[in-house]
């Protein structure tokens, strides 16, 4: 009886029972069987779950590993702007330098202190060097997990990004001493030429020194007397030009020396052309240094054709041959 229980729970009967009046079907089915099929059912269920939370913790996972591995790209693509742009500061920084020497030199101001040295070029590219070498530390194959693609930001690439930042700045600063620099000694250099411009260096005339600066026995028999300049004697007609730029003050008869031209020429300059035959400019014009301002000849008090020319400096009579060029007529 016992053993017929037993064989009894180890089966399990299944009956359909049709509405028509077909016969009625029954089906045994072993315990064991449908233990196994319940098993695998379930981990069939198991299997299906695991692999749908897989897939979308590996989507949601992809999405990052893209939208950091996008990051990276634009953080190279920004290291890489300012690598170009640091190199094209620091080219522009030796172009100063370089302008600021030989602005020195034609100013004769060589040995005055410059602005705030440059940094050198080998140290900035060293810098720039590592960061162009930055590249991303996860590999394109990496899987789907978080951890590996944090890699794919180049910590040590950003620090040096910053670095080159940092550079820039302190590089935009010493230009700001640069420019100041260049534009004293734009300045200065304007100053200097403006002068050099200015100041009476050529020959009015080409021709033969008859009487210099000082005192002298008169000409005219009545002892001695201060002659204020120069007389140059030169054919009649022969042109006259000023000996600095300038700009005209006086044109018109002088007692003593007939038509006459004064210039000014700034710096506390001022010159004086007589004796001529015709002047060529009037009151207010600007002249240049050597353009032809008037033409030999004798009108006032005169022996013959000549120029008279005298320099003052500050109101005071000077000798022209200390300011025009060693070489004479």
């Amino acid at each position: 009886m016992s053993q017929r229980r037993s064989k009894a729970r180890k089966y399990m009967t299944l009956m359909v029972v049709p509405h028509s009046e077909h016969a009625i079907m029954s089906l045994r089915i072993p315990f064991s069987v449908l233990q196994v099929g319940a098993s695998l059912l379930t981990v069939f269920w198991v299997c299906i779950l695991v692999l749908v939370n897989s897939y979308f913790t590996a989507a949601a996972h992809m999405g990052e590993l893209e939208e950091l591995r996008w990051v990276n790209r634009e953080q190279r693509a920004q290291i890489d702007i300012l690598v170009r742009e640091a190199d094209d500061l620091q080219q522009r920084l030796v172009y100063l330098a370089e302008l600021d020497r030989q602005l020195r030199e034609m100013a004769e101001l060589a040995d005055t202190p410059s602005a705030t040295p440059l940094p050198r070029r080998e140290d900035l590219l060293t810098s720039l060097d590592r960061v162009a070498a930055g590249e991303g530390q996860a590999a394109e194959g990496s899987t789907s997990r978080v951890q590996p693609a944090v890699g794919l930001v180049d910590r040590s690439a950003l620090r040096d990004a910053a670095l080159v930042r940092d550079r820039l700045e302190e590089m935009q600063d010493d230009i700001a001493p640069l420019q100041s620099s260049l534009e004293s000694l734009r300045a200065a250099l304007a100053e200097r030429q403006a002068y050099i411009a200015a100041r009476p260096s050529v020959w009015p005339v080409v021709g033969i020194i008859t009487s210099g600066y000082g005192y002298r026995a008169s000409p005219f028999g009545r002892g001695r007397d201060l002659h204020e300049g120069l007389d140059i004697a030169a054919p009649y007609g022969s042109p006259v030009v000023t000996t600095g730029d300038g700009k005209v003050t006086f044109v018109g008869w002088r007692a003593s020396y007939g038509k006459s031209v004064v210039i000014d020429h700034g710096f506390g300059f001022t010159t004086l052309y007589g004796h001529n035959s015709r002047i060529t400019l009037t009151v207010g014009q600007s002249v240049k240094k050597g353009q032809i301002i008037a033409y030999v000849g004798t009108s006032g008090r005169s022996t013959g054709p000549h120029l008279h020319y005298e320099v003052r400096l500050n109101g005071r009579l000077v000798d022209p041959r200390r300011y025009l060029s060693r070489t004479s007529y």
